[in-house]
């Protein structure tokens, strides 16, 4: 008998696979469904039951959830751990050519290859299903239909799922795309002024989303009916789109220049003398004080949190180039969230960044455009801008510092 094994990670998995679990087992006959929380009995080794479970080429159902490739323990993603129990069963499945089927969950992606372990990287070639909470239905359907497809066997008297057929909730979506549609079209019948036709052809695309919205609902019904309706209404509301920006065109533009007003004791008719127009003069600025040309060196960055930084300052006329070394991270505590972020999102973590910033110098004041790379300037992690003014005859830079992953921090340099 061909066996399902359902391979997930505990931490955030649990709920999703027992779900679909219950759900194969009303499908298929629940001895050719492996769940570790229903097989695996007290005294018995996990390990040798998925062993025997992977015994004849089964099928391994891979639920891709956050924490399946993304779960972090210390500094490290637990993939790349040997005693992993997800490394271990994917391991497993690959030695007993076992068909694996991953299973994307809501909002997560297949990684990229360079991002997992070599002896695992070989799943992203393989052609994922998904397994959505909202739609789950139509994809357990649609996963059905593959297992199938490869072999398993539903047993009698089970009723196969069907997808939950949309129509209503597509027809209605068509239905406010037609009547906005057309309530536009109306409103810009009279129109003269053009801002306002525009103003209603942009407010156009609203009816546009939301024909199309309901064309994909329509798609999967059978019959040429549903199809035709959806693009009709599509056509329809990209119609009026198009004539409505027609009609702006060729309506008069708002002029901002004001009518001639008649001058006092001028009669009709009669033209008024010429006035001599006298230009306004600008008031004199006082002279920016010059920011200092001896400011190139090293300088020590002190934030508010306690963190130094050195800093190499290069000043040349107006141009300021700001940088650091490559800086070790791995035991700053303020990295830590970013890198939790970044193993699930990107698969990869931080372990030393660069720093960098360049703007210009204007009487008295700096203003940097900022940059947070990784130590090998190969991934930007991070952007901002640093406000600095020179202080302490040139010995001190103060300002303040603001990335766009936090807010403004206060920042003092000074000399090396």
């Amino acid at each position: 008998m061909k066996r399902v094994f359902i391979s997930y990670r505990s931490s955030d998995g649990k709920k999703d696979a027992s779900r679909l679990a219950e759900d194969l087992g009303e499908v298929f006959d629940e001895q050719a469904v492996f769940y570790d929380k229903h097989n695996l009995h007290g005294g018995t080794s996990w390990r040798e039951q998925v062993r025997q479970a992977l015994g004849d080429q089964p099928i391994v159902l891979v639920l891709l959830t956050p924490d399946y490739f993304g779960a972090i323990e210390g500094n490290e993603l637990r993939i790349h751990r040997d005693d992993d129990p997800v490394r271990q069963e994917l391991l497993a499945a690959f030695d007993a050519r076992a068909t694996v089927l991953p299973l994307l969950t809501e909002g997560v992606t297949m990684p990229r290859p360079a991002a997992l372990p070599a002896d695992l990287a070989r799943i992203t070639e393989v052609h994922a299903l998904k397994l959505r909470t909202e739609d789950w239905r139509t994809d357990f359907t649609r996963l059905v239909k593959d297992l199938r497809g490869l072999g398993l066997a539903v047993k009698p008297g089970a009723e196969e799922p069907e997808p939950l057929k949309p129509a209503s909730g597509g027809y209605k979506w068509l239905g406010w795309a037609a009547g906005l549609a057309l309530l536009f079209a109306i409103s810009a019948n009279n129109e003269t002024d053009r801002d306002t036709v525009l103003g209603l052809a942009a407010l156009g695309l609203l009816p546009l989303w939301l024909a199309w919205r309901g064309r994909t609902r329509l798609a999967s019904l059978p019959g040429t009916a549903p199809k035709a309706w959806s693009w009709a209404t599509l056509v329809w509301c990209g119609l009026v789109c198009i004539g409505l920006l027609s009609a702006a065109g060729n309506l008069p533009a708002k002029s901002d220049t004001p009518a001639p007003q008649p001058v006092l004791g001028t009669a009709p008719g009669q033209q008024p003398p010429v006035q001599p127009v006298v230009q306004p003069q600008p008031a004199p600025q006082p002279p920016a004080p010059a920011v200092q040309d001896n400011l190139t060196g090293a300088w020590l960055a002190h934030l508010s949190n306690g963190t130094q930084l050195p800093f190499t300052l290069l000043h040349r006329g107006e141009q300021v180039l700001l940088s650091t070394t490559k800086l070790d991270v791995r035991n700053d505590p303020t990295f830590v969230p970013m890198n939790q972020y970044l193993a699930r999102t990107q698969g990869f973590m931080v372990t030393d960044i660069r720093v960098r910033g360049q703007g210009q110098a204007h009487g008295g004041a700096i203003e940097l455009v900022m940059q947070m790379t990784d130590g090998d300037n190969q991934r930007l992690l991070d952007q901002g801008n640093m406000s600095l003014v020179v202080t302490d005859g040139g010995r001190t830079l103060a300002g303040s510092v603001h990335f766009a992953s936090g807010s403004p921090t206060p920042i003092r340099l000074a000399r090396q």
